[in-house]
């Protein structure tokens, strides 16, 4: 399993929202795309996540991030994972419209 590698976390769940985005967007507007770039950041130690959507000549950048302590717990994790996907389309919906 990739849970203990906070740069991995969420890879799954974001090659899944990637592909939903190219279903959605990528037909209908064809300069969009999505791009997400990940980190671990020591000194708040946290994971970090930035969603780069780009579209009609322009892009914005949804910032996502699970502190330490998050990733710790089993509970926790599967929370988020299973959270993630929902809410990063709602917020990438309201972003392109």
């Amino acid at each position: 399993m990739i849970d203990h590698d906070p740069e991995k976390f969420l890879e799954a769940e974001i090659d899944t929202l990637i592909k939903w985005f190219d279903r959605l967007y990528g037909g209908t507007r064809k300069d969009a795309k999505l791009k997400v770039y990940s980190k671990w950041n020591g000194e708040k130690q946290r994971a970090e996540y930035i969603l780069d959507v780009f579209f009609d000549s322009t892009s914005r950048s949804l910032p996502f991030s699970v502190p330490a302590d998050a990733l710790e717990l089993f509970d926790m994790r599967v929370k988020i994972k299973e959270r993630f996907v929902p809410a990063m389309q709602k917020k990438i919906m309201g972003v392109m419209g």
